[in-house]
């Protein structure tokens, strides 16, 4: 049951200014002059924040009487990130979910905070192109499908020596035309010498594209049970590269691996 205590945590961690009071307190003790300074409110004004955070136990007094963060104010700040992503991509995931992606990086959610939502089809077929362009020391991903446009600048990169590792599910599908081309750009040479890598898992309903520099994530559609191809979400930050290569690691090393399948040219 949730008690009184947990709505003014919560409530706590809604508010703009006290939120930003966490964040000042994060840093460093102050005082409630200081705070009032650095806000610039008048101290009647900030009593009633400083009041309800003490209240909720998220902030502290030391013996000196300056305020600084609670081990539960600081454990509460570590998950805000998680929570700003949820609530500002609230719509987006009423009909998408988390299917394919473990507990331990759904509560890192908050690692994804920093990005760019991309809510068009051809634009995320133009960023995943150009990311495979960019790339210059390696590009891994798991995906249910390996377009053709995809080898347009392997051959390129294959001889530059960037090295690639991809997952696919059993029942991945290619274009036609699809294995001659590979063979034509030297994949699958490069498969035999180890500068690429491919394995097939179950099921893959998530995708994931990382590389040295930038990642696209792009997440399964509840009404259709399959990856939306329609919209993603791309980031250049550390932490967000940070969270699709562990994404990426869990189904390269915790997924059991299954015989690769016969391609189906469609």
């Amino acid at each position: 049951m949730l008690n009184t205590e947990d709505k003014g945590l919560f409530a706590d961690l809604a508010n703009p200014v006290r939120l930003e009071i966490l964040k000042i307190l994060q840093t460093t003790p102050s005082t409630q002059s200081k705070l009032s300074s650095d806000l610039d409110m008048t101290i009647q004004g900030l009593q009633r924040h400083i009041g309800l955070l003490l209240k909720s136990g998220l902030i502290r007094k030391d013996a000196d009487g300056n305020l600084l963060l609670s081990s539960v104010g600081i454990a509460a700040l570590e998950q805000i990130p998680t929570f700003l992503f949820l609530s500002k991509y609230q719509n987006y995931f009423q009909d998408h979910d988390f299917s394919g992606i473990p507990k331990k990086l759904v509560q890192r959610l908050g690692d994804l905070y920093e990005c760019e939502f991309i809510d068009d089809v051809m634009e995320t077929w133009q960023r995943g192109k150009e990311i495979c362009e960019n790339c210059e020391e390696y590009l891994v991903a798991v995906t249910f499908m390996q377009p053709i446009e995809f080898f347009d600048s392997v051959k390129i990169k294959l001889e530059k020596g960037v090295r690639f590792k991809l997952g696919f599910p059993e029942n991945r599908f290619v274009a036609k035309g699809y294995s001659q081309k590979r063979v034509e750009v030297g994949w699958d040479d490069a498969i035999k010498n180890g500068q690429v890598e491919e394995f097939f898992v179950k099921n893959v309903p998530v995708t994931v594209l990382v590389t040295e520099k930038e990642a696209l994530l792009l997440f399964s559609n509840t009404k259709t049970g399959q990856i939306d191809g329609s919209s993603a979400f791309y980031s250049k930050k550390k932490y967000f590269r940070r969270w699709c290569l562990d994404l990426f690691d869990y189904y390269y090393h915790e997924l059991e691996r299954i015989d690769t399948p016969p391609m189906q040219e469609v």
